[in-house]
């Protein structure tokens, strides 16, 4: 298994070769349950101006690791994070010990 820091979507994924002999990563663990997030495992966020667009301080703030921003987004359904979010979005914020739990 690599050596990846314990907040990597990947951590608990082995390493694997693909039909073109490429070393890669297998299915993220915990990524489904966060995809598909049920209500009674989140909280909303109101944005503020001092957070627009930083998802990693939104994660810091409420998990205690920047890494983490990867939660946000994906419990959010968003495909393209760049100046993401707006001052003023109200967004899904996966509750701290949901997050634990999963990952």
């Amino acid at each position: 298994m690599a050596n990846l820091t314990g907040v990597s979507r990947f951590k608990k994924t082995s390493l694997i070769k693909t039909k073109r002999g490429i070393d890669t990563y297998g299915i993220m663990s915990g990524y489904d349950r966060i995809k598909n997030i049920q209500e009674d495992e989140f909280d909303f966020f109101n944005v503020t101006s001092g957070f627009e667009g930083r998802c990693d301080l939104i994660a810091a703030q409420n998990y205690g690791d920047p890494h983490l921003e990867w939660v946000i987004v994906i419990s959010n359904r968003i495909k393209n994070p760049f100046n993401w979010p707006k001052a003023g979005d109200v967004i899904i914020l996966p509750r701290s010990d949901f997050v634990r739990g999963v990952l």
